[in-house]
């Protein structure tokens, strides 16, 4: 990858994420369209999409000596050698635009909160992950699994204050949920059934 000829992969990914793309689907995208990493020329992951989201190079920006120097024998970050970061604005002509870039820092901003929230997983690993709500103590469904009194698994979710005992709401099997929870809604979930939100 050429900086010139594939500044179209960092667009892409900026564009995408701040309009809302799952990174995975990015990943999916980007991988289905040939596009090559720069430093080994292989198969985007989602690892490598979240570097690019956060480095301030693509918008013009640059951060001198955000990490130590490395010690010139054993080739490793020397820590004790002090060192002052300085950030430099519109330090080189931009691939991507300071308002998809602000866009695409607010939704990352978005989602780690998120995250912390627990309403977004750490990975993009359920569907319903953030869609199910506690009514009592408003913390979100977590995913476990139980097993039936013949032997068989079978998913449920539970609330996350439950889990630490601090609520005492119901579990509730998956199977309801699939029935229940319409694209796109979310539901809070009662002692008595489940309510769309």
């Amino acid at each position: 990858m050429t900086p010139n000829k594939d500044k179209w992969i960092i667009e892409l990914i900026f564009q995408l994420y701040a309009e809302g793309i799952s990174i995975p689907a990015i990943v999916n995208q980007l991988n289905g369209k040939g596009a090559k990493t720069l430093r080994n020329d292989a198969a985007f992951r989602c690892s490598t999409v979240m570097s690019i989201l956060r480095n301030e190079v693509y918008c013009g920006d640059r951060n001198i000596l955000k990490t130590p120097s490395r010690n010139y024998l054993t080739k490793k970050a020397d820590s004790a050698v002090k060192r002052k970061p300085y950030f430099v604005k519109n330090h080189h002509s931009p691939i991507v635009s300071r308002e998809l870039w602000d866009a695409a820092q607010e939704r990352l901003k978005r989602d780690e909160a998120a995250r912390a929230a627990g309403l977004l997983p750490r990975k993009d690993s359920h569907p319903y992950y953030g869609r199910i709500i506690c009514a009592c103590c408003g913390q979100p469904y977590r995913r476990s699994t139980r097993k039936s009194r013949n032997g068989d698994l079978f998913p449920v979710w539970r609330c996350a204050g439950r889990i630490h005992g601090e609520c005492g709401n119901r579990v509730v099997r998956e199977s309801d949920l699939d029935t229940a929870l319409q694209p796109g809604k979310t539901i809070k979930v009662t002692e008595s059934g489940l309510l769309n939100a």
